[in-house]
């Protein structure tokens, strides 16, 4: 076969090689081939190093300086592999002016991408993500993001661990939204509800509501206001409520007490705050257009 180019010779048989580009160069060469295969030879060396004539692989087995840029191409494959072959460490190491800026390496316990000494970095461990400062791990002295250099949005499918690791230090749930109050105790005809919104941070509930256009019937029946977003702790203690303030038009002539949860319900209802502690009924209440209350509780 007719050497035309650099990767077409023999690199191990140097008696293969009886051409360059078609001249023979065996044995009893005429003196004319002599010049002429040393000018094929050279076409063939610029057409590799001007990159017009590729070669499919090339080893270096010691260190090799390439200027004015290195372009790797390839289409549907590995295109560039680095193989540091044995220990852990650094496998890839970015300078500017001799300086190292940052690397890439490994670990017995992950793929590392480290900054210069002093900053930042990451390791992708097993099934975690994890800082690294001054080209080690580190623990509780990296941040995310700063001031001026924000995240737009983190998306948690787990927990928010916040000043410690234990289960204590754990937020599992914040949401807002809008709920439905009702008056499940014989109240007639239609009610007006208006700004009946929720704040949930962990357990803890805060919800907020204006009712309007009340038609309280005159009976002894509770007065509740069901359809609490979340139901209510079912201890006494947890489930107890602080209430943010109460107006309320046409109230019969006492006071009323903070709203008590319904322990493991979606309810509120009162108590009479006159000395007697007794529920508040929709009689004394009768009358009564208008309700405006903020109540914070513990949910389940």
């Amino acid at each position: 076969m007719s050497k035309d180019k650099i990767a077409d010779y023999d690199g191990t048989t140097a008696g293969n090689n009886t051409d360059i580009g078609g001249i023979s160069i065996a044995e009893g060469m005429l003196p004319s081939a002599v010049n002429n295969s040393m000018r094929e030879l050279t076409k063939q060396l610029g057409a590799f190093a001007n990159g017009t004539d590729p070669i499919d692989a090339l080893t270096v087995t010691g260190a090799a300086t390439v200027g004015n840029g290195l372009t790797v191409d390839d289409d549907g494959a590995t295109v560039l592999t680095v193989d540091r072959a044995t220990s852990h460490g650094d496998i890839l190491e970015v300078q500017k002016g001799g300086t190292r800026f940052g690397a890439l390496g490994s670990q017995s316990s992950g793929f590392y991408i480290d900054g210069e000494s002093g900053h930042s970095g990451l390791r992708f461990a097993n099934g975690a993500v994890t800082p690294r400062e001054d080209l080690a791990d580190a623990d509780n002295s990296n941040d995310l993001g700063a001031s001026n250099n924000r995240w737009a949005n983190l998306y948690l499918g787990g927990n928010l661990y916040l000043g410690g690791t234990g289960s204590a230090n754990a937020l599992d749930d914040y949401e807002t939204g809008t709920w439905t109050p009702t008056l499940p105790n014989g109240h007639t005809g239609a009610f007006t509800v208006s700004n009946a919104i929720y704040t949930k941070i962990g357990r803890q509930v805060y919800i907020g509501c204006h009712l309007s256009s009340l038609n309280i019937p005159s009976n002894s029946t509770e007065f509740r206001i069901g359809g609490l977003p979340f139901s209510v702790h079912p201890s006494v203690y947890h489930g107890a409520s602080s209430i943010t303030f109460v107006r309320s038009h046409n109230i019969a002539s006492f006071h009323m007490l903070p709203p008590t949860p319904q322990q493991n319900g979606t309810a509120l209802y009162f108590h009479r705050g006159d000395g007697t502690n007794a529920t508040v009924t929709n009689s004394q209440l009768s009358g009564m257009t208008e309700f405006i209350f903020a109540v914070v509780y513990q949910s389940t």
